[in-house]
């Protein structure tokens, strides 16, 4: 994740968007996180992109800020 965020900043996209279905944050409910230790791995890795995000100076919006037109 993080690195496609940085190729996005790259490229100047100007929006990310993080989305996840909340099963997906309890072992068992889904494929793709099957096992305590798959939980986690999702967590710690949604820690460590939020961390990159507030290093490099991403700041959040709500959706409704970020509609363009």
């Amino acid at each position: 994740m993080i690195e496609l965020a940085r190729r996005l900043q790259r490229e100047r996209y100007r929006f990310l968007n993080l989305t996840f279905h909340s099963p997906s944050l309890r072992a068992g409910y889904t494929p793709f996180v099957r096992t305590k230790q798959d939980e986690q791995r999702f967590w710690e890795t949604i820690r460590q992109f939020l961390r990159f995000t507030r290093a490099s100076g991403i700041e959040a919006v709500k959706l409704s800020d970020a509609m363009v037109g």
